[in-house]
């Protein structure tokens, strides 16, 4: 029975991840930004998101900025009420904490890769989002 309902879980969670791209403010989805390029590899330009806020903007902005329609928001206000709604500003949250969730993944949210985000960039985030709005 518990290997039923895991797996059901599972199921779920892999449906409503779909739902929170690591698309940008510009609207670009996880499924958009793996398409393949059509510019040799050694004539990218990669993104360069420097500051705790681009990234912030970049990355967390669709699921957690303030509007309707943010599923992340939107999913802290059911779970702990509309004052924790919003991660920016959220001193209570432990850099640890968001760093983890940021790598790892926590329910709806799809985890981040070395690869799209770097361990330097965690803690500039992590940085900004404790930070006062």
């Amino acid at each position: 029975m518990n290997k039923l309902i895991t797996v059901a879980l599972g199921a779920g969670l892999a449906l409503m991840l779909t739902s929170c791209g690591n698309g940008g403010p510009d609207g670009e989805t996880s499924a958009s930004a793996q398409k393949p390029s059509s510019v040799p590899p050694g004539e990218r330009t990669p993104i360069a998101l420097n500051t705790g806020e681009e990234l912030f903007n970049h990355y967390c902005l669709q699921c957690h900025g303030d509007g309707e329609g943010k599923p992340g928001a939107n999913m802290l206000e059911q779970k702990h009420g509309k004052e924790k709604r919003l991660i920016k500003g959220r001193d209570d949250l432990p850099a640890i904490y968001i760093k983890t969730v940021i790598r790892d993944g926590l329910l709806e949210m799809a985890p981040f890769r070395f690869t799209e985000i770097s361990d330097e960039q965690l803690d500039l985030v992590a940085d900004y989002v404790r930070s006062p709005n």
